[in-house]
């Protein structure tokens, strides 16, 4: 479970990540991280958050968001909104580093799916776009069901290997979580 100043670092995409407020601390209404992205560095695949509103603030560099089809440009010293259900993915564009504070309303699980994502970048189960293993996400959004949608493919799809299949992967012995402190890895800069 994630804390505040936790530091979790995925491997692939290269960002660092630094937990601000938890769901536990803020009883489920607020998820707020700090974001560090190199410019190489790698951004999130369409997706959509059904039940959740996701803000963006950027504090350096610059992204380009495409929201429901449309995109847009967010500078240093600006905000963007994501209303629940929306499709959304961002890119980095120039070469400063991106430092921005992401929040969610509520919280949710997210906290445990993105430690999760990271975890699976440290111990070589993501592929090198950024693809974790299939079957571990399959068993931790079964946990968390409907609350994250890739746009890769198609919702019926992901209802069947995230629903009744993910399901299996838990009897199976996967585990819905994996955490990053439990790895015993070093942060790697």
């Amino acid at each position: 479970m994630a804390k505040s100043g936790q530091i979790i670092y995925n491997k692939i995409s290269k960002d660092k990540i630094i937990f601000l407020k938890t769901r536990e601390e803020t009883k489920g209404e607020l998820l707020q991280f700090e974001n560090y992205h190199q410019t190489k560095g790698i951004g999130p695949v369409a997706h959509r958050h059904p039940l959740q509103e996701e803000k963006f603030i950027l504090h350096t560099g610059r992204i380009a968001i495409n929201i429901d089809g449309i995109e847009q440009i967010v500078s240093a010293g600006k905000s963007i909104v994501v209303k629940p259900d929306s499709l959304h993915f961002w890119r980095i564009i120039g070469d400063q580093e991106l430092h921005m504070t992401t929040e969610f309303r509520p919280a949710l699980h997210f906290e445990e799916i993105i430690e999760t994502i990271a975890s699976l970048s440290q111990t070589g189960k993501m592929d090198k776009e950024g693809n974790p293993n299939p079957m571990q996400m399959s068993a931790t959004l079964n946990a968390y069901y409907g609350e994250f949608f890739l746009d890769t493919m198609p919702r019926a799809l992901q209802k069947f290997l995230f629903g009744f299949f993910g399901k299996i992967l838990l009897l199976a012995g996967f585990k819905k979580n994996l955490y990053f402190d439990d790895l015993k890895v070093n942060y790697i800069k």
